[in-house]
């Protein structure tokens, strides 16, 4: 199977978050990409979604008083 990869600005657009939130992601190393030139870099969905996963932090719903 063929690995379907996304740049940049279809990642962002596809997480709803900005171009510059990528960079970000990318120089915490939060997701994975492939640097294919100097200026050419592509994701793959499936890799950047589970790394994703990983980073996620569950928030609990406070008990109320009974």
């Amino acid at each position: 199977m063929e690995a379907k990869y996304e740049n940049k600005q279809q990642l962002a657009d596809r997480l709803g978050v900005s171009c510059r939130t990528i960079n970000t992601w990318m120089a915490a190393h939060r997701i994975p990409f492939t640097k294919i030139t100097e200026r050419v870099v592509r994701f793959i969905p499936q890799e950047v979604d589970q790394a994703l996963v990983k980073c996620a932090v569950r928030v609990r719903e406070p008990k109320t008083a009974s």
